[in-house]
């Protein structure tokens, strides 16, 4: 039996030169002890739990797009697919529409799958130019998390519902992924090759 699960009484048995204080502190250590390897524990599967998610985003992406026979861009780029880039580019438009008209109408449901239709359609988009969106998504979750909240209706956006820039805030740098992702799809394409 472990010494939070002992009584008070037991306790003052087990150790009777020790105070009531001591018995108590005594106790909760071991209480203390177990609520943070919970809480540790709960932490890492949070975690777990989000990357699960995240691999799931994009392994249904992946497998959507291939079900229908789409391709990735061989670059990492915009295509120079013009009917391509132009029909993401008004798709990802038309839920955005869908979205303001389900807010406008108060209609929560809608809102729900137009919000989950963008994301679907945007890490389409970005899996159909070949993008690495979740190594930018990284980048941009790692500078977010470096700003502040607006502390009232003075900011850019005028509301205090704003999250704001700090002084010496540093941009993501997305040029740095991209470069990235294109020198490793060119060392991957050249290796096909041979």
């Amino acid at each position: 039996m472990s010494k939070k699960e002992k009584t008070m009484h037991e306790l003052a048995k087990e150790f009777p030169q020790k105070t009531y204080a001591e018995l108590e502190r005594y106790r909760n250590e071991d209480r203390q002890q177990e609520a943070g390897t919970c809480i540790m524990g709960e932490m890492r599967k949070d975690r777990e739990e989000i990357k699960i998610i995240e691999s799931n985003l994009i392994l249904d992406i992946d497998r959507f797009h291939k079900k229908f026979g789409f391709e990735k861009n061989n670059k990492v780029e915009i295509p120079d697919d013009t009917e391509l880039v132009n029909f993401r580019t008004s798709f990802l438009m038309e839920e955005l529409s869908e979205y303001t008209n389900a807010i406008v109408k108060k209609d929560t449901a809608g809102a729900l799958d137009a919000l989950v239709d963008i994301v679907y359609i945007a890490l389409g988009t970005a899996w159909l130019f070949n993008l690495p969106f979740d190594k930018a998504w990284k980048e941009i979750q790692s500078a977010n998390m470096k700003k502040v909240r607006a502390k009232d209706k003075t900011g850019k956006r005028g509301t205090k519902f704003d999250v704001i820039k700090p002084k010496g805030f540093r941009e993501p740098n997305i040029e740095r992924i991209i470069e990235e992702e294109r020198e490793w799809n060119d060392e991957k394409n050249s290796d096909n090759r041979i």
